[in-house]
């Protein structure tokens, strides 16, 4: 398992290697690209908000991109990070006893296609419609450079949309399955991932419950991965 970073570390690394970065070269290690057929990870999520304060929760993630199984599904322990945080207010739940669920599902997910659901507990809400949910999204990926992360040596690859996404992979890897985060820099959101195994996923991992209606989602949720 690897350790988690601190922030700030996490930060500054980001920063020295796209400063650094020129390009592809000779000699360039494994490009990220997520199997088709699915993958699931637990994972360690930890959320940067406005006022620089932490919030971490523990997490089962599944991926697939395949008919009938098509999306993210982020089942998280605690509803105490990002946008589960501000659901939770808003439903005057405690989120340190409530569990909380992202699905981005895609075009081929039933019964609710293109469509992103925030659940935190028995309750459920439609943020927007879902972005790319197919595997070539880490295809604009460049390679950033190399570092340790928390003293083990690791691949960086980048991409600056509206904001500097980040993937991080074991050096020298030989397979997506020595995938060690992902991330948004600014606003910050890491996901750690440990034993990321490849394979198909349960269709039902997918599907929207029967609570979830096309009512939007209050306070001011706009996106997944928000920062409030």
């Amino acid at each position: 398992m690897i350790a988690r970073m601190g922030t700030g570390l996490v930060v500054v690394v980001l920063l020295a290697l796209v400063a650094g970065a020129a390009g592809r070269s000779v000699g360039e290690p494994l490009h990220p690209s997520w199997p088709s057929v699915g993958f699931s990870a637990p994972y360690t999520y930890t959320v940067t908000g406005k006022d620089g304060t932490n919030a971490t929760t523990e997490g089962f993630m599944q991926y697939a991109f395949a008919a009938g199984s098509n999306g993210w599904a982020m089942r998280m322990k605690t509803a105490e990070v990002g946008v589960c945080a501000v659901y939770a207010g808003a439903l005057d739940m405690d989120p340190a006893t409530a569990d909380c669920t992202l699905l981005m599902l895609g075009s081929h997910a039933f019964p609710v296609p293109n469509a992103v659901f925030l659940m935190v507990d028995s309750h459920c809400c439609l943020i927007n419609n879902t972005g790319n949910v197919a595997n070539t999204w880490l295809d604009g990926f460049d390679y950033a450079g190399s570092q340790e992360w928390d003293g083990v040596p690791a691949d960086v690859w980048t991409m600056q949309a509206n904001q500097l996404n980040y993937y991080v992979m074991a050096a020298n890897a030989t397979s997506i399955e020595d995938s060690i985060a992902v991330g948004i820099f600014q606003p910050f959101h890491m996901m750690e991932f440990h034993d990321f195994t490849v394979g198909p996923q349960p269709a039902d991992a997918f599907s929207t419950p029967d609570m979830c209606t096309l009512r939007k989602c209050p306070g001011g949720i706009m996106s997944p991965f928000d920062r409030h």
